[in-house]
């Protein structure tokens, strides 16, 4: 593996993490409410709690976990 396969392997994977965090993080908390309300209503209490960083809550070790799996 080179020096090229490495950065287009974690680019791949960052862009993945950066697109996909948002949606898995809705999910994940319609998935464990006892009440469960729409996507829209879960996205704007998580943007009015936390910001639009909310969403990306826990993903750093998602991008360090990723950066250490890439080429194997």
């Amino acid at each position: 593996m080179n020096l090229q396969d490495f950065l287009c392997g974690l680019t791949a994977g960052w862009t993945q993490i950066i697109l996909g965090q948002p949606f898995d993080f809705v999910k994940v908390k319609i998935q464990t409410a006892t009440n469960p309300s729409s996507v829209f209503s879960y996205a704007k209490e998580i943007l009015n709690e936390f910001g639009w960083k909310g969403f990306y809550r826990g993903s750093s070790s998602l991008f360090f976990g990723f950066a250490g799996t890439i080429g194997t």
